[in-house]
């Protein structure tokens, strides 16, 4: 009999719908992929330099920020793009070859990792 009158109000009705909605929700992942181009450093510690400063880029020390929170309304379906690895290693190679001669040497891999 309580449940009866507790549906009968708005506020039993709104409850109900919210504890029996629920959500559901699809993420196709796509991954923008490319051939690798072919690197070459001008020493070892170039390429030590290159790919150090490349990793702490794309993966920082300190990792994600801690203590957020994020409130959103999903969407049933959500599609995202991601680039390969391939992708993100020619773009730093191109970033980081400053005058485009095919050769990342220690001076330009010491200003790609000192660029944000």
């Amino acid at each position: 009999m309580k449940y009866l009158n507790l549906l009968k109000t708005g506020a039993g009705a709104l409850a109900l719908l919210a504890l029996g909605a629920g959500c559901v929700s699809a993420t196709k992942y796509s991954y923008l992929d490319a051939p690798k181009k072919d690197v070459q450093f001008a020493s070892v510690a170039a390429a030590s330099t290159f790919y150090d400063a490349m990793l702490a880029k794309r993966f920082p020390a300190q990792g994600p920020p801690h203590g957020m929170v994020t409130v959103y309304v999903p969407m049933p379906y959500h599609h995202v793009t991601r680039s390969s690895s391939n992708v993100l290693l020619n773009a730093a190679t191109a970033q980081a070859d400053a005058n485009h001669d095919g050769v990342i040497s220690e001076e330009e891999a010491q200003a790609f990792a000192t660029r944000k």
